[in-house]
């Protein structure tokens, strides 16, 4: 990896990845969630920037948090919510055993980003 921007936000990812699993731990998160949470975190990395946040959600879930946009996510799905100033906009997605939806995440995500880029 040459370009710095590049390496900064692969070293932002694979710190919100070691943070899955600490918190999944302290948390006793469903390993279920937590194969999700990966999976999420591996098809992420070097696409979107990395979250400023991974924290335990108010079920059993792992949140992944930027200032306008958090994705939720469950032991069978994917809730994004992107927060605007006059309304949020929630879409959940429901997800495979060990995949976050790919085609449903990437167009969300770039719409997300696209935007605020």
């Amino acid at each position: 990896m040459s370009d710095p921007a590049e390496a900064a936000a692969q070293m932002g990812w694979e710190r919100a990845g070691a943070t899955v699993e600490r918190v999944a731990a302290e948390a006793a998160i469903p390993a279920r969630t937590v194969a999700h949470a990966r999976s999420l975190v591996a098809h992420a990395t070097g696409r979107w920037p990395a979250p400023d946040a991974v924290q335990p959600g108010y079920w059993p879930t792992l949140c992944l948090t930027w200032p306008a946009l958090e994705i939720e996510i469950h032991d069978d799905r994917f809730e994004l919510y992107r927060f605007g100033p006059n309304a949020t906009q929630i879409r959940e997605w429901h997800c495979g055993p060990d995949a976050p939806a790919a085609d449903t995440l990437d167009a969300l995500l770039d719409a997300a980003f696209g935007e605020t880029a």
